[in-house]
């Protein structure tokens, strides 16, 4: 579909618009009512394909703007680790707000085009949800981790990272599935 602007000659209108199965005089269109400015085909009409180039781009251009955010909250993010201890439960104020970054990251990386950071913030939220109370083992890993989310935005590693990606997971999971296990 084609929707001309308010500048389109009158003749090309139609008399009358149809609104909800009555016709009005085109001067006494209900406002909100856009059929009557609707044509179908041309170089312009919006179809699926276009739609999706559309999607592409603003996700693209989100994108940009999610790794400059990640990247200004890193530092935050390691500030409120540094002062959580050894024995806090991961519900305080401050483990919470660091929860809350986290939370965040998971859900938002793969959307902009970095499922890595959704991933890694997966394994996280995975070890701090082990145990109800901050251990060394969880900070250990949670640092690790921390300096993957630097490695995925230094080396801006979209999509899966190719083989660097790979890597950066591999060791990853080995120190997920360590802190993580039934017996640990």
């Amino acid at each position: 579909m084609h929707v001309s602007d308010d500048t389109a000659d009158s003749a090309d209108l139609p008399e009358t618009a149809d609104t909800n199965g009555e016709e009005l005089p085109r001067d006494e269109v209900r406002p909100g009512d856009i059929s009557h400015k609707v044509r179908k085909g041309g170089g312009d009409a919006v179809t699926a394909e276009r739609l999706e180039q559309i999607n592409k781009d603003i996700v693209e251009n989100l994108a940009s703007s999610f790794l400059e955010t990640v990247t200004d909250e890193l530092p935050e993010m390691e500030e409120l680790i540094a002062v959580i201890s050894v024995g806090d439960s991961w519900d305080d104020e401050i483990p919470h707000g660091f929860r809350r970054h986290i939370h965040d990251l998971r859900g938002m990386g793969a959307s902009f085009g970095y499922p890595l950071v959704s991933e890694i913030a997966g394994q996280i939220h995975g070890i701090i949800h082990r145990y109800p109370m901050a251990t060394a083992e969880q900070f250990a890993a949670i640092r690790v981790h921390m300096d993957a989310f630097k490695l995925v935005l230094v080396e801006n590693l979209k999509a899966e990272g190719g083989a660097r990606g790979d890597e950066i997971m591999a060791g990853l999971r080995k120190v997920f599935l360590k802190i993580t296990a039934p017996d640990a």
